[in-house]
């Protein structure tokens, strides 16, 4: 081996070797401080994403429904019978009026309680209010040399706010009245706060032409648990009967739902906004506000 050569190899200086470590370690930061605010990004945006498909599938639920409010069955055969009745009112004014359907055929599998037979649904297309109305209370069969008798009171026609109308004739031609849907959309309910926290909608589903008690649904905040709730059974109101969440209060708290009219009440046109506000339990930071307008497709009138 030749000593000389060796005499004249050199390697790093120590100075050379503390600069190269101080830089690879701002190097090693920048990528450590790059990857961790990417990781922070995409968690961001999951969290954002999970809660936002949370919502939107509560919101498809609401909106289903809401869409659906007043829903009967539409069969040609409902405008033929309509069309083929007369109805004769035994006064024209005040409370306990009776009704005689002609022909009587098969009238009794159409009237139910708390149903409303108006005259002139014209009129409350074109946007005239001007209809009379009778609230059904009872109906009664005859003996067989006359018609189906109806009773109930006045009442407010769909759309009419408090007004009340009496029948403008004692005679009602065939066609020239109406049976309003059990499940009206304009007898939508609500827990009386504006906007409303609580909704309670009704519609045939199984297309048999009658209100049965298990086509009503509601939704509603839970104040206690942050969620929101739907109407079971029991008692039908906002305040009453059983309700079950249908949001999950570990995983989702619910800040706000509300659903407000954003037409006015003389409209044939009904729309709400839907509004939900809700925030991850694992994360309150992540909050978010999604909004829907729905249409009530359904007229309140058969």
């Amino acid at each position: 081996m030749n000593i000389k050569s060796i005499r004249y190899q050199h390697g790093l200086t120590l100075i050379e070797l503390m600069i190269s470590i101080v830089l690879s370690i701002f190097v090693i930061g920048g990528v450590v401080y790059v990857t961790g605010g990417t990781l922070r990004t995409n968690t961001e945006q999951l969290r954002t994403t999970h809660l936002n498909q949370e919502l939107r599938g509560l919101m498809h639920l609401v909106t289903r429904d809401l869409q659906r409010a007043g829903g009967m069955s539409m069969t040609a055969y409902d405008t033929n019978f309509i069309n083929n009745h007369g109805l004769t009112l035994s006064v024209v004014s005040g409370s306990n009026i009776i009704v005689t359907a002609s022909p009587s055929a098969k009238f009794e599998d159409w009237v139910v309680d708390g149903q409303a037979v108006i005259q002139s649904r014209t009129n409350n297309l074109a946007g005239a209010v001007t209809n009379s109305c009778l609230k059904v209370t009872g109906w009664a069969t005859g003996s067989s040399t006359s018609h189906l008798q109806v009773t109930g009171n006045e009442a407010a026609c769909p759309g009419d706010g408090t007004n009340i109308h009496a029948f403008s004739s004692t005679t009602i031609v065939s066609g020239g009245w109406w049976f309003a849907t059990p499940f009206s959309t304009a007898y939508l309910l609500n827990d009386g706060a504006t906007p409303a926290e609580c909704l309670i909608v009704g519609y045939d589903r199984d297309l048999d032409n009658i209100a049965d008690t298990n086509e009503y649904f509601g939704f509603r905040r839970d104040t206690t648990e942050n969620a929101i709730e739907t109407w079971q059974s029991g008692t039908l109101g906002c305040s009453s009967g059983t309700w079950t969440n249908i949001s999950d209060e570990g995983t989702i708290a619910i800040d706000a739902f509300n659903f407000r009219r954003i037409t006015p009440a003389s409209s044939s046109l009904i729309q709400y906004r839907v509004t939900i506000t809700g925030h991850l339990i694992s994360a309150p930071s992540v909050s978010r506000t999604i909004e829907d307008v729905v249409r009530m497709r359904n007229d309140p009138l058969i």
